[in-house]
Protein backbone atom coordinates (compact mmCIF):
# COMPACT_ATOMS: atom_id res chain seq x y z
CA UNK A 1 0.00 0.00 0.00
CA UNK A 2 1.20 3.52 -0.76
CA UNK A 3 0.13 6.93 0.57
CA UNK A 4 -2.12 7.26 -2.48
CA UNK A 5 -3.71 3.82 -2.13
CA UNK A 6 -2.90 0.33 -3.37
CA UNK A 7 0.06 -0.20 -5.67
CA UNK A 8 -0.80 -1.19 -9.20
CA UNK A 9 1.97 -2.61 -11.36
CA UNK A 10 2.66 -0.50 -14.44
CA UNK A 11 2.15 -2.37 -17.72
CA UNK A 12 5.04 -4.75 -18.39
CA UNK A 13 6.51 -4.32 -14.88
CA UNK A 14 6.81 -8.02 -14.10
CA UNK A 15 7.82 -9.15 -17.59
CA UNK A 16 10.29 -6.33 -18.25
CA UNK A 17 11.69 -5.61 -14.78
CA UNK A 18 10.89 -8.19 -12.09
CA UNK A 19 11.42 -11.44 -13.99
CA UNK A 20 14.63 -10.48 -15.87
CA UNK A 21 16.18 -9.27 -12.61
CA UNK A 22 15.15 -12.44 -10.80
CA UNK A 23 16.79 -14.52 -13.53
CA UNK A 24 19.95 -12.40 -13.43
CA UNK A 25 20.33 -12.50 -9.65
CA UNK A 26 19.30 -16.14 -9.05
CA UNK A 27 20.73 -18.06 -12.02
CA UNK A 28 23.71 -19.25 -9.94
CA UNK A 29 21.33 -21.33 -7.81
CA UNK A 30 20.10 -23.46 -10.72
CA UNK A 31 21.48 -26.11 -13.04
CA UNK A 32 23.02 -24.45 -16.10
CA UNK A 33 21.74 -21.09 -14.84
CA UNK A 34 18.20 -22.01 -15.89
CA UNK A 35 15.77 -20.76 -13.23
CA UNK A 36 13.18 -23.22 -14.54
CA UNK A 37 15.53 -26.15 -13.79
CA UNK A 38 16.32 -27.89 -10.51
CA UNK A 39 18.09 -26.00 -7.76
CA UNK A 40 21.71 -27.01 -7.18
CA UNK A 41 21.91 -28.83 -3.83
CA UNK A 42 25.47 -27.63 -3.21
CA UNK A 43 24.34 -24.00 -3.47
CA UNK A 44 21.50 -24.61 -1.02
CA UNK A 45 23.90 -26.19 1.45
CA UNK A 46 26.56 -23.50 1.00
CA UNK A 47 24.04 -20.70 1.58
CA UNK A 48 21.89 -22.59 4.11
CA UNK A 49 18.79 -22.11 1.96
CA UNK A 50 15.64 -24.20 1.98
CA UNK A 51 13.47 -24.74 -1.09
CA UNK A 52 9.88 -25.82 -0.65
CA UNK A 53 9.32 -29.30 -2.07
CA UNK A 54 7.17 -29.29 -5.20
CA UNK A 55 4.56 -31.50 -3.55
CA UNK A 56 3.54 -28.54 -1.35
CA UNK A 57 3.13 -25.98 -4.15
CA UNK A 58 -0.58 -26.58 -4.69
CA UNK A 59 -1.62 -26.76 -1.04
CA UNK A 60 -1.24 -23.63 1.10
CA UNK A 61 -1.74 -25.53 4.36
CA UNK A 62 1.04 -27.99 3.53
CA UNK A 63 3.28 -25.14 2.37
CA UNK A 64 2.75 -23.23 5.61
CA UNK A 65 3.29 -26.36 7.70
CA UNK A 66 6.59 -27.05 5.90
CA UNK A 67 7.73 -23.42 6.33
CA UNK A 68 6.88 -23.43 10.04
CA UNK A 69 8.88 -26.63 10.54
CA UNK A 70 11.90 -25.08 8.78
CA UNK A 71 11.70 -21.96 10.96
CA UNK A 72 11.14 -23.99 14.14
CA UNK A 73 14.16 -26.15 13.36
CA UNK A 74 16.34 -23.08 12.73
CA UNK A 75 15.25 -21.45 15.97
CA UNK A 76 15.73 -24.65 17.95
CA UNK A 77 19.27 -25.02 16.54
CA UNK A 78 20.31 -21.42 17.25
CA UNK A 79 22.51 -21.19 20.36
CA UNK A 80 20.91 -19.26 23.23
CA UNK A 81 21.76 -15.59 23.15
CA UNK A 82 22.87 -15.62 19.52
CA UNK A 83 20.76 -13.83 16.93
CA UNK A 84 20.28 -15.51 13.60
Amino acid sequence: MTLEGFWEDPPGYVDKIVWPNYVKEHAFLFQAGDVEAEVLPEQLQRLDLHVMPKKFQEDLTSCLDWACKVVHSAVRNTPSGKTA
